[in-house]
């Protein structure tokens, strides 16, 4: 089963509705109990609020995650989102990529806006882009301490093989569409960094207009999951 296929069936039986789903050009928000995002790695989509699907179990929306048209999977994997964030249990909020990277080699899969503050932080950081990676041996020929990987610039089944690469370096998902489940720390992941929206309104405005700025944004909270350290 992959990771995808794993989430998926943790919240299959959730009986939460759909009460919209909003196609921006690069972002796709569904909203139940709670709203979940993704990113539509595909041709932009015009701007719009859908509420036909209003009332719909969300649990139908998820196998459209599994689709190869990028559209209809944003709309499964944001469903997946809203269903794991409204099950989550979440630490007290505390990033600890800053401070952990003190002295360490980091490897970013993807892009940051905290890149400067990490240059000052950590003894070494090495950005790559997933492209650059998909070779299978050059993260274990980087021998990083620590890895980033940006769930607003990689997709969850890249993300699932990047998992398989990266050894014993502490790795960190963190971005908006980050799936919010301890189920992704069976696949070698140390560290869940995502977002939960507390503003709707305010988050299908900039998701409407392609305002990416989730993190800066009072719409959302910064949310943190991690595995407990005797694990790894």
């Amino acid at each position: 089963m992959s990771l995808l296929e794993d989430l998926i069936a943790s919240v299959h039986s959730s009986n939460d509705r759909v009460k919209r789903i909003v196609y921006g050009p690069r972002w796709i928000l569904v909203e139940g109990t709670r709203c979940g995002l993704a990113r539509n790695f595909g041709n932009p989509e015009t701007p719009r609020i859908d509420q036909t699907l209003a009332g719909k179990p969300m649990a139908d929306l998820l196998k459209m995650a599994l689709s190869d048209e990028s559209c209809e999977a944003a709309v499964g994997l944001a469903s997946l989102n809203s269903l794991l964030i409204a099950k989550a249990e979440f630490e007290s909020f505390r990033i600890s990529y800053l401070p952990r990277a003190s002295g360490k080699r980091v490897m970013i899969v993807g892009q940051v806006s905290f890149m400067d503050n990490l240059r000052e932080t950590a003894a070494e950081v090495r950005s790559v882009s997933p492209e650059e990676i998909r070779n299978s041996q050059d993260l274990e020929a980087a021998r990083r301490d620590m890895v980033l990987i940006s769930a607003n610039h990689v997709p969850l089944d890249e993300i699932e093989n990047l998992l398989e690469l990266t050894g014993s370096a502490y790795t960190i998902i963190f971005g908006a569409p980050t799936p919010l489940s301890p189920l992704v720390f069976n696949y070698g992941c140390d560290q869940l960094v995502g977002a939960m929206v507390t503003n709707p309104e305010q988050a299908i405005n900039q998701v409407l207009k392609a305002d990416e700025d989730f993190e800066l944004s009072a719409a959302f909270r910064p949310v943190v999951m991690a595995r407990h350290q005797q694990s790894r």
